[in-house]
Order: C-alpha cells, then sequence, then structure tokens
C-alpha cells in the first residue's frame, strides 16, 4: 500500500498518506484550474480576432467595391440609401 521507507521520523503512517493524498487533491485542482485559465485565454484570442474580422470585413467591402472587384455589403447599402 505505502512504503513505511518514505515516511518521516515523528509522523505517523497515517497522517504521511493523508498528507499525501491532500497533496494529490490539491495538485488534481491546480490541472483543472489551469486547463480553464487556458481555456478562457483562448476564447478571449478568438473573441479578439473575430472581433478585428468584424472590423476589417466592412471596410475590405468598401474598398473592394471601390476598386470594382464585387460589390460590397456597404457598397450595396450606399446605392440603395443613395
Amino acid at each position: 500500500m505505502f512504503d513505511a521507507q518514505n515516511i518521516p521520523e515523528g509522523m505517523s503512517a497515517w497522517e504521511w498518506q493523508k498528507r499525501k493524498l491532500v497533496a494529490r487533491a490539491i495538485a488534481i485542482d491546480q490541472k483543472r484550474y489551469d486547463a480553464q485559465i487556458e481555456e478562457a485565454e483562448r476564447e478571449a484570442e478568438l473573441q479578439r480576432r473575430t472581433r478585428s474580422v468584424r472590423i476589417v470585413s466592412p471596410l475590405q467591402s468598401l474598398i473592394d467595391s471601390l476598386q470594382g472587384k464585387r460589390k460590397g455589403v456597404l457598397a450595396r447599402l450606399f446605392s440603395w440609401w443613395g
């Protein structure tokens, strides 16, 4: 079950086993917490990239329509409005 050789002096086998179990539980919780932080960072990066695409996309649409490449969303809006 456990090695009596690894138990520090002055500590019972029960205390040592309990300490190891607590350390293992803390390590598992820390790993779970780190994974949650990493997932939140990935989600924030994805939102940042998506947000910049949304900002650039209408501008690119207008540039494309002005260059005659295709009729972009803003060009359609301006032609309908004006």
